[in-house]
């Protein structure tokens, strides 16, 4: 077995049977399977795999895992000497799949390769977030102090930044199309099952480079991303927000010491104090915004 795409399902049927869809389409020339490991939906996503999909691997979760968690079972079970995991709001429109395969035979030792990933796409065909550094404490204070641009526009057209050879090395790559082999995957001990959701793709590359692994984004492949579709309306949302702040505390506390994370700490709060004033969100929201802070 070449690759093994993992594929975790939350309430999103109608994206995941596009997604699948896509995957079969698409692929040519290569050996793969698919696992889809679902967070206790109730949309009838399971049903339809069933009865749709008979060569699709389901596993099937009493409760929802959070991403993470839900890949290292997909992982678990994985055949595949490559590991890929896909959102299940992506379109795979060329055969990507094979792409990275075989960037990965051809130069995974050369390049000590730890996370290949694509430029992606939206549904307007506009390049979206593939990719960026690894986040800093510094960099997170800065930006929230609006020292550094959107990330948006720092990661526009991002297509210009591989070389002539075809990739480019980067701290981290999307978590919607992450490609690696399962060694690789394994040696590192998977993603850490204490991040529910968000940070937790970061993490993991970040203890890669750490051990002296690469990760790349490379040319060719064509893959869409309806970023936010998955979890539905992101603007203003406070489940979303509580989410990544707290994914993003429990990061920089895992990888700092305890000073330099107790004065990031105060300094993130006391920036965030003002969200106090936004109107977008109730004050029962506000206040569980800041106690999340101050519990993290």
């Amino acid at each position: 077995m070449n690759v093994s795409v993992i594929i975790v399902n939350y309430n999103t049927k109608d994206l995941l049977v596009n997604c699948i869809n896509s995957i079969y389409e698409c692929t040519h020339n290569i050996d793969i399977e698919i696992i889809v490991v679902d967070n206790a939906s109730v949309d009838g996503s399971n049903r339809v795999i069933k009865e749709q999909y008979s060569n699709v691997i389901l596993l099937e979760s009493k409760k929802n895992l959070g991403f993470g968690k839900a890949n290292n079972l997909g992982a678990k079970i994985a055949k595949g000497k490559y590991l890929f995991f896909l959102n299940s709001d992506t379109i795979i429109l060329n055969n990507a799949i094979n792409l990275f395969f075989q960037f990965n035979e051809e130069k995974e030792k050369i390049l000590q390769i730890g996370v290949t990933g694509g430029i992606l796409v939206d549904d307007k065909i506009q390049e979206t977030a593939s990719f960026g550094p690894l986040p800093t404490k510094r960099g997170m204070l800065k930006f929230i102090l609006g020292l550094l641009p959107p990330f948006t526009k720092m990661t526009a057209n991002e297509s210009r930044c591989i070389n002539n050879n075809g990739y480019v090395e980067v701290g981290y790559v999307s978590g919607a199309d992450m490609f690696l082999s399962k060694s690789t995957f394994d040696r590192i001990g998977g993603f850490d099952s204490n991040i529910f959701m968000y940070y937790e793709e970061t993490d993991l590359q970040f203890r890669l480079k750490r051990a002296n692994y690469c990760n790349y984004v490379i040319a060719g492949t064509q893959i869409i991303h309806l970023e936010g579709a998955s979890f539905g309306s992101v603007k203003k949302n406070n489940i979303k927000r509580l989410m990544v702040v707290k994914s993003m505390m429990y990061y920089f506390k895992k990888h700092s010491d305890h000073i330099s994370f107790f004065l990031f700490k105060v300094g993130f709060l006391t920036v965030r104090v003002t969200t106090m004033l936004d109107p977008s969100y109730s004050w029962r929201e506000k206040k569980e915004y800041i106690l999340q802070i101050i519990r993290s």
